[in-house]
Order: C-alpha cells, then structure tokens, then sequence
C-alpha cells in the first residue's frame, strides 16, 4: 500500500533537488523511483 504521509517529503526533495540536476531524464526517473521506494520502506 502507498502511504502519502511518507511520499511527500520524498516528492519534495525530487521537486527541489533532483529535477534542476543536468542529468539525463532515464537517470533521474531511475533515481526518482529508488526514492519512493526507499521512502515506502521506512514504514
């Protein structure tokens, strides 16, 4: 299950600081979704 309370300051830091990185976009979704994951994890 996707718990929001534990997403949000894991899509703050991909809105702040991943997406102004000049890498290529694979990376950055690749980098994104290890993020999420990770963020779920916690719980």
């Amino acid at each position: 299950m996707f718990h929001l309370t534990f997403a949000l300051p894991s899509l703050y830091v991909l809105a702040r600081f991943l997406w102004p990185l000049p890498w290529a976009p694979g990376g950055k979704v690749i980098l994104a979704i290890v993020l999420l994951m990770a963020s779920q994890y916690h719980l």
